[in-house]
């Protein structure tokens, strides 16, 4: 099991191609044999819709990102 630091990024769009300031981007561990999952951080996009975070990450484990809208979206 190698442990590595990994800096995931990105930016968000909608249905409509245009940028997403605000949106929730949450980073999960999952264990493939227990299929358990580990919140790991959040972060939130910019004005531009770019989100960047910092993980330590495990060669023997899955990574979930999931997006949520801005809250007043």
């Amino acid at each position: 099991m190698t442990e590595k630091i990994h800096i995931l990024n990105g930016t968000i769009y909608n249905e409509k191609q245009e940028l997403v300031c605000g949106a929730i981007v949450k980073i999960s561990e999952i264990d493939p044999d227990t299929k358990k999952s580990k919140f790991l951080g959040y972060t939130i996009t910019d004005i531009n819709g770019y989100y960047l975070i910092q993980i330590e990450a495990f060669s023997d484990k899955f990574y979930e990102l999931a997006i949520f809208p801005p809250l007043n979206y």
